[in-house]
């Protein structure tokens, strides 16, 4: 899979990933109970640029859409919460417990964010190694006008964010630019609805591309629910 452009709300789970190296620093600080004339400097440098550099992999493989980030990050959680618990086990300190349930916490919204975030039809068209194009929603097809071109696609997923389209043939669709925006008019059985997106990945044989949907009115935003409803009435989303 090949990123276009970031979406803002994946951007902001690596702002809130980059909050770790600052509880690590704030763990180092609590655990040994050391008073404020002497600062543990050296263990707060170590906790915090320890947990940079096993947090920086996560935001780049979530800033070029790599699968491996949750397992990376579910590693990275579990060997911390262990330590955690270790060391309040071991200097009996309620603080630390608090802070390991406060860690324990902080990693399940994260990781229960990126799902969700990853999980979005522009974002994941559920093509497995063995395939190379999505499973198309039946009488489901797109219109997509960008740039000079217009093509008619069919549509692999969708949802109230976002659709993911390609060409049955496999053909290469036009290679988007992170800047570009793009028509997309929907079409089921003789319902019609037209969208403004937003390209945000492609695959890597360049046969499909994730739109999100954007700069949408109240109004548009009504059709969309109501026509995305309907399918959903028909078991396709």
């Amino acid at each position: 899979m090949r990123v276009i452009s970031v979406p803002v709300r994946i951007r902001w789970i690596c702002v809130a990933l980059l909050a770790g190296p600052f509880l690590a620093a704030w763990e180092a600080l609590i655990v040994p109970s050391a008073p404020w004339w002497k600062i543990p400097v050296l263990s707060l440098g170590i906790a915090f640029g320890g947990t940079l550099a096993a947090i920086l992999p996560a935001i780049w493989a979530l800033w070029r859409g790599r699968a491996w980030v949750l397992p990376w990050l579910a590693f990275v959680a579990a060997l911390w919460i262990a330590l955690s618990l270790g060391w309040f086990i071991r200097f009996a300190n309620t603080s630390a417990g608090f802070f390991t349930v406060l860690l324990a916490a902080y990693w399940m919204t994260i990781r229960a964010w990126i799902r969700v975030e990853t999980g979005r039809s522009f974002q994941d068209p559920r093509v497995r190694w063995f395939q190379g194009l999505p499973k198309p929603i039946p009488d489901l097809s797109a219109v997509l006008s960008m740039r000079e071109d217009r093509l008619d696609c069919r549509v692999g997923r969708i949802d109230e964010d976002g659709v993911f389209v390609f060409q049955a043939s496999g053909s290469r669709l036009p290679r988007p630019h992170r800047r570009d925006r793009a028509d997309l008019q929907l079409n089921y059985r003789g319902r019609t609805v037209s969208c403004l997106c937003v390209p945000r990945v492609s695959l890597d044989n360049g046969a499909g591309l994730g739109f999100q949907f954007a700069e949408m009115t109240a109004d548009a935003r009504k059709v969309l629910g109501d026509f995305i409803e309907l399918l959903r009435g028909e078991g396709h989303v």
